[in-house]
């Protein structure tokens, strides 16, 4: 085995990215439209890339200094993020070896976060996920996800979702229960929260129980593209509610160019995955 010392350290970082790419890492990441390369809905993550971080961070202290910025671009928040939360305020420090690891917050790229997380169990304890949502200032893709078979109670609201200023993409997958509870379970609540979206993706289906319309319609001035995914007429209906309009509607208004929304004046692409008879919705 090659000793670290004998190559250039831009090289490793180099060897490591490649190391722990998959097929999905550029479209998971990215916040343009490329025609027929989205990620299927079932590629959230890739947990053969995560370990793959995981195993280079425990090589050796110089490994880990070099790969914890891969392993926190990309992160899973959990329940329990006690350790988490640690590396993301304070990173790690040897000093006896003089290396240190800074605060990894700001490493943050893309974050899945899973309903499990932002689960209530009190009024008065609200989810500390949140928490780790906000420390993550550079955040640019952010992923909402059933777990699938886990039995949960949504029985207390929720807070509102932090501000995300730097998110770029929103990949949401609905959840009708969580959705009750409002704040970071509500999508527009998170779309407030987002004013520099350029991509998002919708799924799920909404029951007809849950259809409404916000006090106020959501502007979303940058968003470029709309991704449906396996959704159902009611959850369209809302969300063209919610966005005050529905895509490809035209307007008088001489400032937004013909056929596109007043609250979306970027939009250029509407896609349509496993959505049968999309035309209904133009």
């Amino acid at each position: 085995m090659v000793a670290s010392s004998s190559l250039p350290v831009e090289l490793w970082l180099e060897i490591f990215r490649c190391a722990t790419r998959d097929p999905w890492t550029t479209a998971l990441y990215s916040h343009d439209y490329f025609p027929f390369e989205a990620p299927p809905s079932s590629a959230t993550t890739d947990d053969s890339a995560r370990h793959t971080k995981c195993a280079l961070t425990r090589v050796c202290k110089q490994w880990r200094r070099w790969a914890i910025p891969l392993l926190y671009e990309d992160i899973l928040i959990p329940r329990t993020y006690s350790s988490m939360k640690r590396m993301l305020c304070d990173g790690e420090d040897w000093e006896s070896e003089g290396i240190s690891i800074p605060p990894c917050a700001r490493l943050v790229r893309r974050a899945l976060l899973p309903y499990s997380s932002t689960v209530a169990t009190s009024p008065q304890c609200p989810p500390g996920a949140l928490d780790v949502l906000e420390l993550c200032s550079s955040l640019q893709v952010l992923v909402r996800a059933s777990d699938p078979l886990t039995p949960i109670t949504y029985d207390y609201a929720t807070p509102k979702c932090p501000p995300l200023p730097a998110l770029q993409r929103l990949d949401w997958w609905h959840h009708n229960e969580a959705a009750r509870t409002g704040g970071i379970n509500s999508l527009t609540d998170v779309l407030n929260a987002a004013p520099a979206l350029e991509y998002l993706s919708v799924g799920g289906e909404l029951w007809p129980s849950y259809l409404h319309a916000p006090t106020a319609p959501v502007a979303l001035p940058a968003l470029a593209t709309l991704r449906f995914r396996r959704v159902n007429a009611f959850f369209v209906l809302n969300l063209c509610r919610a966005i005050g309009g529905t895509p490809g509607a035209s307007t008088p208004d001489e400032t937004v160019p013909s056929g596109r929304s007043p609250a979306l004046p970027a939009l250029r692409h509407v896609v349509f995955d496993h959505v049968a008879h999309a035309d209904m919705f133009w």
